[in-house]
């Protein structure tokens, strides 16, 4: 489980919060995908699931050795959360209960005969499931990990400080709903999308969002927009005026192709998201003071309100859906209301 998916919002740093997990919240068997959360009551959207710390944070060449530590002072709990984690394909994995992934806290703290992990085992959960802070130190965050990929996750993580995680729910859920997190960059396209998930996880993804896109567009078809949307976006040795001119044509054919693709206006924005960087692109460079445009603020406010559409569809409440929603509010004089 990696945590650097575009899922991710940060807030200032603040002082550590108390860990929290929502009563809503339970461990499954997840078919085809291993162990994975659930809510067992309604969740509307933002509420809060957990908040939780890393196990471990430490620079790359010393984490193994860190994590070995920490694990020998552990209590059984702490052991057996960690052994429920991820660390291959075909491996087998305990299932632990809830309580199990507080790390500021045990319930358990008989002595007894010590679970062993051997270093074997560390590395590999480590480099499934550690995500990294902003000064480049690997972290375990072990309630995070047990969440699975979905290019359009139901939650999103915000990063409190240097080792504390708060996750929230993207979408309402409903009873047995599972909180997935992404793995990947969600403004890649299906096959880009695959590629990444199969190293390391070795894994297809087969959420509502990769079969949309599969059965939507042709290889063909995507691969031209593919390769449209990279031109467009190239920047080298180019004029404001000749590049937005190209991003504006590059934004109308995908348009008319996902016209051509489907009639819901839903799915139309959900295949969007894969195709958002001219819009990215043009937003930026109206945004600024120095564009030169005529009516830079309108065209901004219009394009940041495209983007969120389809952010909307794959990452609701991620830290590009605000930043572009704030965009297109502050730059939204002369438009008439929605």
């Amino acid at each position: 489980m990696e945590m650097a998916g575009s899922s991710e919002k940060r807030i200032p740093q603040q002082d550590s919060m108390e860990e929290f997990v929502s009563d809503a919240l339970e461990i499954k068997d997840i078919p085809g995908k291993g162990h994975g959360l659930v809510v067992k009551r309604r969740v509307d959207m933002g509420e809060l699931l957990f908040v939780t710390r890393a196990l471990v944070v430490a620079p790359a060449e010393t984490v193994v050795s860190k994590l070995v530590e920490v694990l020998q002072h552990a209590d059984n709990d702490k052991r057996r959360a960690f052994l429920s984690l991820y660390h291959g394909p075909n491996k087998e994995r305990e299932i632990a209960e809830l309580d199990c992934f507080w790390c500021s806290k045990s319930r358990n703290q008989k002595v007894g005969e010590r679970i062993q992990i051997g270093e074997n085992r560390v590395g590999r959960v480590l480099a499934f499931n550690s995500g990294s802070n902003s000064n480049g130190d690997v972290c375990l965050w072990l309630l995070p990990a047990l969440l699975n990929h979905d290019c359009a996750p139901t939650a999103v993580s915000i990063r409190l400080d240097e080792d504390t995680l708060a996750h929230v729910a993207a979408v309402t859920l409903e009873p047995g709903d599972e909180i997935t997190d992404t793995y990947v960059n969600q403004l890649e396209k299906w096959d880009a999308r695959q590629q990444r998930l199969h190293q390391p996880w070795q894994v297809a993804c087969g959420c509502q969002r990769c079969s949309t896109e599969e059965n939507a567009l042709t290889s063909d078809t995507a691969a031209s927009l593919s390769q449209l949307v990279q031109n467009a976006c190239d920047t080298t040795n180019v004029s404001e005026g000749a590049l937005l001119n190209r991003l504006a044509s590059a934004r109308h054919s995908v348009s008319a192709a996902l016209s051509d693709a489907s009639s819901c206006e839903e799915t139309r924005r959900l295949l969007h998201a894969s195709f958002l960087m001219p819009n990215i692109v043009a937003a930026k460079i109206y945004e600024s003071p120095h564009c030169t445009a005529k009516d830079r603020r309108d065209k901004c406010a219009l394009i940041s309100w495209e983007i969120c559409l389809a952010m909307e569809q794959v990452a609701p409440l991620s830290q590009m859906h605000f930043d572009f929603s704030e965009l297109r509010y502050r730059h939204c004089q002369g438009l008439g209301k929605e």
